[in-house]
């Protein structure tokens, strides 16, 4: 699991904690150079904050690469989605992409976007949610429900 969190205690006892990892992942990405600060001072601040955002002595290899995923990830996210899944701090890219999944899952079938999807759901669902997912990636302000429809359609074997 990736932490979220930097060296100290432990983040289930210190619920804004996570936050934390975020606030430094701002900072290295804001591009903000204080006046008068030295390029020799700029890149050491950002080196900092870059150890303080990724922790890289509490982290392996897999675990730094998949933060650096889970940003890109979900800065690709239409901006409703990505407040949505971002609310919920994913832990890994992968389990934001699964409440991706579940956003569009619920989004379709018109339940509550926060409850889990139904087991019933099959691979080929999931797939094709998956599609959504990236329709919404690729293009923000396209209309959902025309896709939908094909999906379904497709799923039916039209």
């Amino acid at each position: 699991m990736v932490r979220l969190w930097g060296p100290g205690p432990n983040p289930q006892h210190h619920p804004g904690l996570p936050l934390l990892a975020e606030t430094y992942r701002q900072r290295f990405r804001s591009k903000t150079i204080m006046e008068g600060e030295t390029a020799k001072e700029l890149q050491a601040r950002l080196k900092d904050l870059m150890g303080k955002w990724l922790v890289p002595e509490l982290l392996t290899k897999a675990e730094v690469c998949d933060r650096i995923v889970l940003e890109q990830f979900l800065g690709m996210l239409h901006p409703e989605l990505q407040v949505w899944v971002r609310e919920r701090t994913p832990a890994s890219s992968a389990q934001a992409a699964d409440l991706a999944i579940t956003w569009a899952h619920n989004s379709r079938t018109g339940e509550d976007p926060t409850k889990q999807p139904s087991e019933s759901l099959t691979r080929h669902s999931l797939v094709s949610l998956w599609m959504v997912v990236v329709v919404c990636l690729s293009s923000p302000m396209a209309p959902i429900a025309p896709v939908l429809a094909q999906l379904q359609l497709e799923h039916l074997g039209y």
